[in-house]
């Protein structure tokens, strides 16, 4: 794709453009994953790739990264950093998404893993874009924060119809795949919302 700096001046479509590459980004990634991720030398072969689908502000170092554990702190959750953290419904999405991944686990048969992961991937892109939509919630520049709110109800509605379909085909999990269906919704409707809320300071 071709390389794209943000900036101050992009609106809401010059957003939603980069945080689609995003999700195909992410597709690719999960597909090569599944395809090569037991085999020898995996992780550089995926990276190979991926490389045609460098997002905007990434570069090649991008690709090499280590996790550094920090020591939790409970006072800086109190800062405007933090502030997606205190909302009630991110808070519901990170449950229900934490949810899924022990019913994968623990519930799902083998055939309907495939189904499983599907669900898990959109919770995931739905958690990840809420988090960035709801960010600091100062929104000086409310377009970045409207586009990753559609993309996170775009992979909320992809996640609520995989498990609407699972429920209804395997009789099984019916009761907790409604349950589940009943917290998405909640979560629906906030983001909806907060859309809303984003859309009148925009103008």
């Amino acid at each position: 794709m071709d390389k794209m700096e943000p900036n101050d001046q992009w609106d809401e479509y010059d957003w939603e453009h980069v945080m689609r590459q995003s999700d195909l980004y992410a597709h690719k990634y999960m597909e090569l994953f599944s395809d090569f991720g037991e085999v020898s030398g995996a992780d550089e072969h995926i990276m190979e790739q991926l490389q045609e689908f460098q997002l905007p502000g990434m570069d090649e170092d991008d690709f090499d990264f280590e996790i550094e554990s920090e020591p939790f702190d409970p006072i800086e959750m109190n800062t405007p950093a933090y502030f997606y953290e205190r909302d009630k419904s991110y808070l519901l999405l990170r449950q229900v998404s934490i949810g899924w991944c022990n019913i994968f686990s623990t519930l799902l048969t083998e055939e309907d893993r495939p189904y499983g992961v599907k669900i898990i991937f959109h919770l995931g892109r739905a958690l990840a874009y809420y988090q960035g939509s709801l960010a600091d919630g100062q929104y000086d520049l409310p377009a970045s924060f409207i586009s990753a709110g559609k993309r996170a109800l775009k992979n909320l509605n992809a996640a609520l119809g995989l498990i609407e379909d699972l429920g209804r085909v395997h009789k099984r999990y019916l009761t907790i795949t409604v349950a589940m269906m009943g917290h998405l919704r909640q979560v629906h409707d906030a983001i909806v919302d907060h859309l809303t809320k984003l859309r009148t300071e925009e103008k």
